[in-house]
């Protein structure tokens, strides 16, 4: 089950009190916001070719953005994909967005290894990139269409010394 964030969910339903626009949404400037919106309103519908559009979209935006700003953005991008049928997202899991997913994720590791804590961002990241490649995984047989940063030589070595750390005595991340 997906559970999200009590920040995610305030700006999921803010989100949703506003009108939706009635022209074609891709072809204006949207914030990322917009664009979940409009991702969120037609999820269980969207084609491959409209969700490719948006992952463009969001690639190009998030460029522009680092650390806990592009963290509240990729929040509110995963939070308005999860519910989108396994078969549409395994046909974009190669797509530039999902390695974009890769080094946040891999400083969120390193980071609770570190502080033994992880704020409200990071947990929610923490928590739904794996239930997004579970998704992925568990719906196609085919190696070609899973994401290839989770084997990513350096993003393994991360995941290895995360678990090292963990296992180490006086080292109990879950008492926090």
């Amino acid at each position: 089950m997906f559970y999200e964030s009590p920040k995610a969910h305030g700006k999921f339903h803010s989100m949703h009190d506003q009108p939706q626009p009635s022209q074609n949404p891709l072809k204006n400037s949207h914030s990322i916001t917009d664009y979940c919106e409009m991702i969120s309103s037609k999820a269980k519908t969207i084609s491959t070719a409209e969700l490719t559009r948006f992952l463009d979209k969001f690639v190009r935006q998030l460029k522009n953005s680092r650390g806990e700003e592009q963290l509240g953005k990729l929040n509110d991008i995963l939070y308005a994909i999860i519910p989108i049928s396994a078969s549409i997202l395994v046909s974009v899991a190669q797509h530039t967005f999902f390695t974009l997913l890769q080094t946040p994720f891999a400083e969120i590791l390193q980071s609770w290894i570190d502080k033994s804590q992880l704020n409200e961002d990071q947990s929610f990241l923490f928590r739904v990139i794996p239930k997004l490649l579970k998704k992925l995984f568990k719906n196609t047989n085919d190696i070609d269409f899973y994401p290839s940063w989770p084997f990513d030589s350096s993003f393994i070595k991360i995941i290895g010394s995360c678990l090292t750390n963990i296992s180490k005595p006086n080292k109990n991340i879950f008492e926090h």
